[in-house]
């Protein structure tokens, strides 16, 4: 039987072992299924980056609904606010020419 040294102290056996792995359709399957493993891995890492950038342009709309939101919020707020003076403002008249 033929060795190779691959490194020192280690005994390599190419030709036995490379019958042995076509014997029982190892060498192949197992290459096969790396080469699948390394395309899952690159379509999950595509697919996870797809969705980190949905992810951010989803945040981004939702801060700008949120500002918009809280825009209409403080001008509604500041309606009512006048309102309420107009109000004390009337009630204010009605008790000065009541008084009168």
């Amino acid at each position: 039987m033929r060795t190779e040294l691959v490194k020192p102290g280690l005994a390599h056996y190419p030709r036995k072992i490379q019958q042995f792995n076509l014997a029982f359709g190892i060498g192949s399957a197992t290459d096969e299924k790396d080469k699948r493993i390394r395309e899952l891995s690159l379509e999950l890492y595509n697919e996870r980056q797809k969705c980190k950038r949905k992810c951010a342009a989803y945040e981004e709309q939702l801060n700008m609904i949120l500002k918009d939101l809280e825009k209409h919020t403080e001008h509604i707020s500041k309606k009512v606010a006048d309102i309420v003076q107009s109000i004390k403002d009337i009630e204010d008249e009605q008790l000065d020419s009541d008084s009168g």
